[in-house]
């Protein structure tokens, strides 16, 4: 038997043979393979003494523990701890459950250390299977200061390690700890064990595995004091809570346990008590208010997304209602809130219809958008995309007007350094013009009398936004929705649309009317952009729909023949009426036929037509009759010697010869 070794000799040993340097000077002066395994080979005799002392049964183990627990804390013995089994011999000492107070903590203290920023060590704790005996040691509270960061070191920054916790349930076990009775004299522990929390969360399975209240206490323990009052301790609290929150079963937990006061508690305390933490705490506190906030936000936003909250918490429930309250206040993350999670809620047209004929929500939105000093990106999207939710009943549209006023969303137009926010914008514009002749009359209306664009004209920001934008959905948003205002132009009572621009010129003609407005706007760009795109097959089918009412008017079929000038516009307009791909052939070199006619002499009479969205294999054929349409509208229109005529003539041939083949097919 070799001799054993005293605990003075242990202790020489690990002085005159570690490194003495701290952990961050360590890593910038590595050392060989050589000398890492001599220093294992010196523990040989170290491990010899621990097992016999063990298998004695004797106290000295437990001083020896303390040299070992000591010399751990020194980063170079580290990897030869778990090289020379000495880290292996404590993890299975303590799985014994008998060991003495004294010889516990220092085993625990080894553990912990060998195991801080070693994944070596880590590996060994999971591939041993000796977590769950370190975890089960939370029961006693007399080591729960010392447990708890030895299972952080264990878990943090190593995957396998935090699968494995998760299924040995520690988040259970942590929860449990949180909501006992002596939280409080542990508070100093509650980073770490949120910090644990937040590391386990992601892993699989723990949605099924995890105690079903985890969030109600971690949030119940973040509204009161004394870690409410600390913005640490509460943000790591709400930073958990939120971890568990992204799972769509904690979601739907919090909404149907009534547990939403708890989450609106927090994220109200966040944006009021801390909300002048960078004035006087700093750079780091600031980050992490603004990331919590963040983090409650995205939280929030998820949780209304379930379908189950608007049963739980209808618009008259005080959670909603306190969810108004702050869409009416005046303090600027909580509004941002409720504008995402009002918002979400607007998922069918009866809801949507709540929101604005009975809880007025859109009075402070258009308020704020039409703030001038409103300049937070993040404010204005959302608040933008709350009207847009509320802006797609036919019913609401009316009630809306008011946010096309040019010092509202029209001045959005403008901010070309926040090209979301100005997406957003174009697309509620767009959404406000849908089967609206009352918005297209207020986006119409300020028309100067000399016949001169007004600085204020929404119509004329929107094509020059378009010119200048290199975006594509903005492109695409503002096209569509000038489609839109020339479909209520072209298809509704006119004098009603340009009411205000009928007074002034005294026209009281339609015709005449809807020649001042293609006269008045070049729509060129957004018009072929509609058709020379290929992403969105469905915009285009609108596009050639309303390209055949425009066609009916002089002016508007001016417009178009200019936007077909464009190779790609007049490229689609060939495959949409010939079914193939590349330009058509001028109809000089053709028999000579009757444009208008099918083979007979029958005459077609077509008529533009919409597309129906339930019947989208339909699509090409309606397509084909509407562009054709449109082709002889703009043969009636243009002069003889417009170079687009022969080809136009070509394809109103090929067109009605394909119609009548698909009609008798």
């Amino acid at each position: 038997m070799t001799m054993m070794l005293s605990a003075a000799e242990i202790e020489d040993l690990l002085a005159n043979n570690g490194s003495g340097l701290t952990p961050d000077e360590y890593d910038e002066q590595p050392e060989t393979e050589d000398v890492m395994k001599n220093r294992a080979a010196l523990l040989t005799p170290v491990l010899e003494t621990c097992q016999q002392l063990w298998d004695a049964k004797s106290d000295d183990l437990k001083l020896v523990a303390q040299k070992l627990g000591d010399g751990s804390r020194d980063v170079a013995w580290r990897i030869a701890f778990g090289e020379s089994g000495i880290l292996n011999f404590f993890l299975e000492i303590n799985a014994a459950k008998s060991l003495s107070p004294d010889l516990q903590l220092h085993t625990l203290r080894l553990v912990g250390n060998s195991c801080a920023d070693t994944d070596q060590n880590r590996a060994r704790v999971v591939e041993a299977d000796l977590f769950k005996p370190i975890m089960d040691l939370l029961e006693d509270e007399s080591l729960t200061p010392v447990v708890v960061p030895v299972l952080y070191n264990i878990v943090v920054d190593y995957e396998p390690a935090q699968l494995h916790a998760s299924r040995a349930n520690l988040s259970a076990a942590l929860i449990g700890r949180l909501a006992g009775p002596s939280i409080d004299e542990f508070a100093q522990l509650v980073t770490y064990m949120c910090k644990t929390l937040v590391l386990i969360s992601g892993q699989d399975g723990e949605a099924t595995r995890a105690d079903p209240s985890t969030v109600r206490v971690l949030l119940g323990l973040a509204n009161r004091e004394p870690f409410s009052s600390d913005i640490e301790d509460f943000a790591i609290l709400t930073s958990a809570a939120a971890a568990y929150l992204s799972m769509e079963e904690f979601q739907v937990r919090l909404i149907s346990d009534g547990q939403l006061p708890l989450l609106l508690s927090a994220i109200k305390h966040a944006n009021t008590v801390f909300s002048d933490v960078q004035d006087k705490d700093g750079e780091d506190l600031t980050a992490l208010l603004k990331a919590m906030r963040s983090t409650f936000q995205q939280t929030l936003a998820d949780v209304t997304a379930q379908d189950t909250f608007l049963k739980q918490y209808p618009l008259n429930d005080p959670v909603s209602s306190e969810l108004f309250s702050w869409l009416n206040g005046a303090n600027r993350p909580l509004r941002s809130a409720a504008c995402l999670s009002l918002g979400n809620l607007c998922r069918s047209d009866a809801t949507s219809k709540a929101m604005v004929q009975e809880h007025k929500a859109h009075e402070p939105l258009i308020k704020l958008i039409a703030d001038p000093d409103a300049r937070d990106a993040q404010e204005l999207h959302a608040a933008l995309s709350f009207l847009k939710n509320m802006a797609i009943p036919i019913d609401n549209k009316p009630a809306l007007v008011d946010a096309l006023e040019p010092t509202c969303v029209p001045r959005i137009l403008a901010l070309d350094s926040m090209p979301q926010v100005q997406f957003a914008a174009v697309s509620l514009i767009r959404l406000l013009l849908i089967n609206s002749p009352n918005n297209a009359e207020a986006i119409c209306s300020r028309w100067r009398s000399d016949g001169q664009v007004d600085e204020s004209d929404t119509v004329q920001k929107l094509a020059e936004l378009f010119k200048r934008s290199d975006t594509e959905p903005v492109k695409m948003e503002i096209a569509r929705g000038i489609l839109g205002l020339c479909r209520v132009v072209q298809s509704q009572p006119v004098q009603s649309v340009l009411k205000d621009i009928a007074e002034v010129n005294n026209f009281h003609d339609d015709e005449e009317l809807r020649e001042l407005f293609w006269k008045r706007y070049d729509f060129t760009e957004p018009l072929a952009y509609l058709v020379a795109q290929a992403k969105w097959p469905s915009v285009r089918s609108e596009a050639w729909f309303v390209f055949a009412l425009i066609c009916r008017s002089q002016e508007g079929s001016r417009a178009l023949s200019k936007a077909l000038e464009d190779e790609k516009a007049f490229s689609s307009l060939s495959e949409a009426v010939t079914g193939e791909q590349g330009m058509v052939t001028d109809v000089s070199e053709e028999a000579p036929t009757d444009a208008g006619l099918v083979p007979g002499g029958t005459s077609l009479q077509l008529e533009p037509q919409q597309i129906d969205p339930a019947r989208q294999s339909d699509m090409a054929r309606v397509d084909r009759e509407n562009a054709v349409v449109m082709c002889q509208e703009l043969l009636k229109h243009q002069p003889e010697d417009w170079p687009r005529r022969g080809a136009l003539q070509a394809l109103v041939s090929q067109g009605t010869r394909k119609i009548i083949e698909g009609k008798s097919s």
